[in-house]
């Protein structure tokens, strides 16, 4: 799911938002991981003077997510303990 919500957060216009509670809950864990600059709801909604904020706003890909996304080796946030995949190149 990170990996396919950051590919999705750099090939759209910044900025993008994002409502589903799933989809801000990961905004949350791209934005704890350094990989983006983002707005996200508090828990208790304590600053929002109409209510419940219900969505979370990314404002940009970090240098740290270019690099993530350009090696293609980003996982699952809650599984790096898995060994990122392993390639091999051939030479010509």
């Amino acid at each position: 799911m990170t990996m396919s919500l950051l590919r999705q957060i750099a090939s759209t216009p910044s900025p993008t938002s994002f409502h589903r509670p799933q989809d801000i809950e990961a905004v949350r864990a791209l934005r704890a991981a350094g990989l983006i600059i983002a707005l996200t709801p508090s828990p208790g909604g304590l600053l929002s003077m109409s209510g419940p904020a219900e969505a979370a706003q990314v404002l940009a890909l970090t240098q740290q997510g270019r690099e993530e996304l350009s090696k293609g080796t980003l996982q699952t946030l809650a599984s790096r303990t898995r060994p990122a995949p392993q390639f091999v190149h051939a030479r010509r």
